[in-house]
């Protein structure tokens, strides 16, 4: 009984990233009989050392894909709902590889109206207000323990 191929990462590694990068996905690339299969790559590139190859061949393979779904659009002669079923399929594709590149641009658009710009003005009032009262002195006279608050240079007491 023959035992399972003992492969060298160092030997496939570099085939597989170049085929990664030509456009072939993993899934097909493990399916070649002189490769590991997908998990024993997977396993592989925990590796620190394989992280950033496969990280640039992955940007490149988003590259190679959608250069190919272009190419199959424009050289579509017969089923037109098949080819544009083809071309979402790799748009989105490659939107999930390198979304920075591909993906879809999302912005963020908040309008103000007066009510809220009113709320804000409310609130600053609020705090202003606040802020002067904390600023004002209070004292307790320690004779009565009547508050006294010292306005300037004269002192009002308020009987409690």
């Amino acid at each position: 009984m023959a035992g399972k191929p003992i492969y060298n990462p160092e030997e496939y590694m570099p085939r597989i990233f170049d085929a990664v990068s030509r456009g072939e996905l993993l899934l097909e690339v493990a399916q070649k009989p002189d490769l590991p299969s997908r998990s024993e790559i997977y396993r592989e590139l925990l590796n620190e050392r394989w992280r950033d190859a496969y990280a640039r061949a992955r940007e490149l393979q988003a590259h190679a894909i959608a250069e190919k779904a272009v190419n199959d659009v424009e050289n579509t002669r017969d089923d037109a709902n098949l080819a544009r079923l083809k071309f979402d399929a790799r748009r989105w594709l490659v939107g999930k590889i390198a979304p920075r590149i591909y993906g879809d641009k999302i912005e963020h658009k908040v309008e103000v109206g007066e009510s809220y710009i009113e709320a804000l003005r409310l609130a600053n009032d609020r705090l202003r207000i606040r802020e002067r009262e904390a600023r004002r002195v209070i004292d307790i006279d320690p004779h009565t323990g009547n508050e006294v608050k010292k306005i300037g240079r004269k002192a009002v007491i308020t009987e409690t």
